[in-house]
């Protein structure tokens, strides 16, 4: 179990007292999750972060380094707070990543201040593109193009990924097990129901 650092602030940011930049943080690292939940390459990638934090200075913006086969996503709070209040506070930070070639990614965070890491670079996950997803519109699963592209075919499909337990099925991008369970349908009737763009 990882102890927690208090928090203080000094001359008008946030430091970890007592512990050197780059270091383990109980409030590191944040939970990932990717939208869609099946990446095609012509999907547009959202990575959402999230967790809880030692003040209220949440990061609210993120820079985005592509590697080979790696994404960095370097969380910093915009513009650089002068004063944190010392409460934990829990946050969610949204970052577009764009489309991908296909692929298997690894993702890393770390948290910036004043330009330079508190926090070890962590991993946060893995996530494929993975061609047979198709397009960017999540529920015509069978990837037809005939009208209407969404249809009772579609419903098809969805049932035998899930069945299957492929990580198509995972509508909802949830982590804790089971990952598909029956939110997932009910997040696939609301994508059906929205229409492909």
């Amino acid at each position: 179990m990882r102890a927690r650092a208090m928090v203080v602030c000094s001359a008008g940011v946030a430091a970890l007292a007592g512990a050197p930049a780059a270091m383990g943080q109980w409030w590191w690292p944040p939970e990932m999750g990717v939208d869609p939940p099946c990446v095609g390459p012509a999907s547009s990638v959202t990575i959402t972060l999230s967790g809880s934090f030692p003040d209220a200075c949440v990061p609210n913006a993120a820079d985005v380094v592509r590697g080979t086969g790696t994404i960095d996503l370097n969380t910093r709070r915009e513009p650089p707070p002068g004063f944190c209040l010392q409460v934990i506070s829990t946050w969610s930070l949204p970052v577009i990543v764009g489309t991908l070639p296909a692929g298997t990614y690894a993702v890393y965070a770390t948290h910036y201040r004043d330009g330079a890491p508190v926090t070890d670079r962590a991993l946060l996950g893995m996530f494929t593109v993975n061609p047979s997803c198709g397009g960017g519109c999540y529920p015509n699963c069978d990837g037809s193009t005939q009208a209407p592209v969404l249809n009772v075919l579609d419903f098809t499909c969805f049932l035998q990924r899930f069945a299957a337990g492929d990580a198509y099925a995972n509508c909802d991008a949830s982590t804790a097990a089971p990952t598909l369970n029956v939110q997932d349908f009910t997040c696939f009737l609301q994508k059906f129901a929205a229409g492909c763009p």
